[in-house]
């Protein structure tokens, strides 16, 4: 009885899992192989992505590919406008110092060079035209630096600007209202002629000073600025040393001694001062040039950021 029973049960279950096996689906290698192809592997999810978008220059804070930033091009544009204004204001100063050299060697033997003021060239033949434009050349000089330093966002402060502004006047006022040919002033032009004379002995000094202080501060002008101050400093020793040589003819009620009357040194101070100005003039121009190419150098690689190889 024992060995029939465990024999029925035995059968039994062997039937079920047959039944079973009937009913499960029957797994392909079709199946299999479709099963692999829905399976995704990491690189495969590498591969497949999507492209991601380029974030627009705006928000990145870089230039869009192909577009130069528009500060760039306008460093680069205020760079060659400086530039340009400094070589022009370089040729302007050169041919200034040419023609006031031919004035004073040409015309030596008509008009001495150490005793009489340059002033007194308007009334020389052939002189008059070039000693007017050599002054209206060194006003316009003077202005076209100030402006290529402005391009550059010099900072020249209202002092500098104001005693420059002053010393340009003063010299187209010398060239409009000619001095008298007299010892002594005796029109109107000819007070107006020394009024404006006497405002660039003081005006260009100031305003070395006020300059040299300003450009002390700023790096690409530390070093200029060191060197204008001395200009400066030089320019006040020459006024002060014509201011007492004309002692003589302000005074003219007292009779000068013979070892305090250099007027007949006048001539030689005025001349070094302009001249001394002419280099000052030159060494800003100078150094102009220098800056305004190396911020447009420096500007090149910027703008080249954004652009496609």
């Amino acid at each position: 009885m024992e060995i029939g029973t465990s024999g029925s049960v035995g059968e039994s279950a062997a039937q079920e899992g047959a039944v079973l096996d009937k009913q499960a689906p029957e797994v392909t290698a079709g199946d299999r192989a479709a099963g692999d192809a829905t399976r995704e592997t990491p690189r495969d999810a590498t591969r497949n992505a999507a492209p991601a978008t380029p974030e627009p220059a705006s928000f990145s804070g870089k230039p869009a590919p192909g577009k130069a930033a528009p500060a760039t091009r306008r460093a680069r544009a205020l760079s060659l406008v400086a530039g340009l204004l400094a070589v022009l204001g370089i040729f302007v100063l050169f041919r200034s110092m040419l023609a006031m050299t031919n004035l004073f060697v040409t015309h030596a033997g008509e008009l001495d060079p150490l005793s009489r003021a340059i002033s007194y060239y308007v009334f020389v033949e052939h002189a008059v035209e070039t000693f007017n434009a050599t002054l209206i050349a060194v006003s316009v000089a003077t202005a076209t630096i100030l402006l290529g330093m402005a391009q550059l966002r010099v900072r020249l402060g209202v002092p500098a600007l104001s005693w420059f502004a002053v010393w340009c006047v003063g010299l187209v006022l010398c060239v409009v209202f000619p001095v008298d040919n007299s010892p002594y002033v005796e029109t109107v032009s000819g007070w107006i002629h020394q009024f404006a004379g006497g405002s660039l002995f003081i005006s260009f000094p100031l305003a070395g000073y006020a300059l040299a202080k300003r450009l002390g501060t700023q790096p690409d002008w530390a070093r200029t600025g060191r060197v204008v101050r001395k200009f400066a400093v030089t320019t006040t020793v020459i006024a002060l040393t014509y201011l007492a040589m004309r002692l003589p003819d302000m005074l003219h009620w007292w009779e000068f001694p013979a070892a305090l009357d250099w007027r007949a040194l006048g001539g030689l101070a005025q001349r070094s001062m302009f001249a001394v100005a002419l280099v000052m003039l030159l060494v800003l121009a100078v150094q102009l040039l220098r800056v305004a190419w190396r911020h447009r150098r420096a500007a090149v690689p910027a703008e080249r950021v954004g652009q496609t190889p």
